[in-house]
């Protein structure tokens, strides 16, 4: 395993992407029905990776959010309705990330929170309406974090947690 592990829950199971812990980066996904046996991951050859991904299911769709593997540092979003094939990942050339995405869904929508791509490392917020819509990402107050966010929902509310800068 080359980056931490996302873990989302996905058609009454779970599902754990991770980015491959070799020179190209390549996203690899695993379902488990029961979410205490996971198979062999299976790679996905189209996606190549440059953070841990983040990994949300929204609207029947699982959606992965990562950091472009490349200097730009651009967010990427890929989706897949089955949970296990997800085809070359969207580029959002708009937004540019400093690490490892967090995603949520809350109040119907898909939202992700990452670290500022610049020395200010602020949280940064964006929410889609769709899961292929991403606007611009609003800077949350000025706080400052130091490693990657962490995103939830409980009873309605939206959480995250920060790692100290």
């Amino acid at each position: 395993m080359g980056s931490k592990p996302a873990l989302a829950s996905f058609n009454g199971g779970l599902v754990v992407a991770f980015q491959a812990n070799d020179p190209g980066h390549t996203l690899h996904v695993a379902y488990s029905p029961t979410g205490t046996s996971f198979p062999a991951a299976t790679q996905q050859p189209n996606v190549q990776i440059g953070s841990a991904p983040g990994m949300a299911e929204f609207n029947g769709i699982l959606y992965i959010a990562f950091q472009a593997n490349d200097p730009g540092h651009s967010l990427h979003v890929t989706s897949s309705p089955s949970g296990t094939n997800f085809p070359a990942a969207a580029q959002e050339s708009n937004i540019l990330i400093g690490g490892a995405p967090a995603m949520a869904v809350f109040n119907n929508k898909l939202y992700l929170s990452f670290q500022a791509n610049d020395p200010s490392h602020t949280l940064q917020v964006t929410a889609s309406p769709d899961g292929t819509t991403w606007p611009a990402a609003s800077q949350i107050g000025n706080i400052k974090i130091g490693s990657d966010p962490a995103n939830d929902c409980l009873q309605g509310q939206a959480l995250y947690r920060l790692q100290g800068g």
